[in-house]
């Protein structure tokens, strides 16, 4: 009878260990299908989660009109696309000033009040303004990628020297970029050969951006890699360039440690300002005549 109820108890705890592996199983294959179909859905729609476009609305296109500023019209990729030119003062030299927006707006925001950044170096420098969007923001269309954008902005300027008249070779381009637009800027100031670079609230990459945000390993499925320290790297490689970079100690956003990590890594290169108790909302606020000024020393 014991011999009998220990073989009973040895093929039962057997029946459940191949249960409980077979359970095990099935569950590691329902964890790894879950992950797998989270991270497919996360690459599919990455894109919807770092572009935030917005269209123009008549009010902003007024008040961009109201600044002198006027609709460019260029192709790009086989498609109409419109930036916003701002017409050098008769009696300046050849200088551009191209600006690359942030998240949650659109090119004709620039212009939105006299006071604004792009309006005050207008008027104090006389230099030519062109205020780029990107596709699927203000009035371009497409999809926002790396490549795509770096096509529209470098077809926006042609098109702006173009229209102003000017060549490449007689003119003096410098770029500004704020919070996404910061890795546009300088993806295209080196394609273009710009020495000139304005970088507000910047982040080092959109990559370690992600590892902020994302748990291993997700943030490695990003496939739009602005990189702002690869671009200050090539730029560090010529001894004649400038890069200005202001950032706010209260940036919740885009932390503030991205901005010192870029300018303790490019000393020579970056003039760099930090801003206390400043937000990433409202990083220019109060500042403007200072940022004026010191892009005036930048490019005389």
């Amino acid at each position: 009878m014991i011999e009998t109820v220990s073989t009973h108890k040895k093929y039962f705890g057997s029946g459940w260990r191949m249960i409980n592996r077979r359970s095990l199983m099935l569950l590691s294959v329902v964890a790894l299908a879950l992950v797998g179909a989270y991270a497919f859905r996360l690459w599919l729609i990455q894109g919807s989660l770092i572009y935030v476009p917005q269209r123009t609305t008549v009010a902003l296109a007024t008040a961009a009109s109201a600044q002198s500023a006027k609709r460019l019209y260029f192709t790009a990729a086989q498609q109409q696309q419109i930036a916003w030119l701002l017409p050098p003062t008769s009696t300046a030299p050849a200088v551009l000033w191209i600006a690359c927006i942030g998240n949650g707006g659109c090119a004709a925001r620039w212009f939105e009040q006299p006071d604004f950044l792009l309006p005050t170096l207008h008027r104090t420098t006389g230099a030519a303004i062109l205020a780029i969007d990107y596709p699927s923001f203000g009035e371009c269309p497409g999809e926002p990628n790396p490549s795509s954008i770096l096509t529209l902005s470098r077809a926006a300027q042609e098109a702006a020297l173009s229209e102003l008249g000017w060549t490449r070779a007689a003119t003096r381009i410098g770029i500004i970029g704020m919070s996404l637009g910061t890795g546009i800027a300088s993806q295209h100031a080196v394609a273009e050969g710009l020495d000139r670079l304005v970088l507000i609230s910047p982040y080092t990459s959109l990559l370690d951006l992600a590892l902020q945000s994302q748990p291993w390993p997700f943030p490695y499925l990003l496939s739009h890699r602005y990189d702002n320290r690869a671009g200050l790297q090539h730029l560090a490689n010529n001894p004649v360039a400038k890069v200005i970079i202001y950032h706010g100690d209260a940036d919740h956003t885009i932390p503030v440690e991205h901005a010192r990590s870029l300018a303790a890594a490019f000393p020579q290169l970056i003039d760099y300002h930090e801003l206390p108790g400043v937000r990433h909302d409202n990083v220019l606020t109060g500042i403007v005549p200072q940022v004026v000024a010191d892009i005036q020393r930048m490019m005389p």
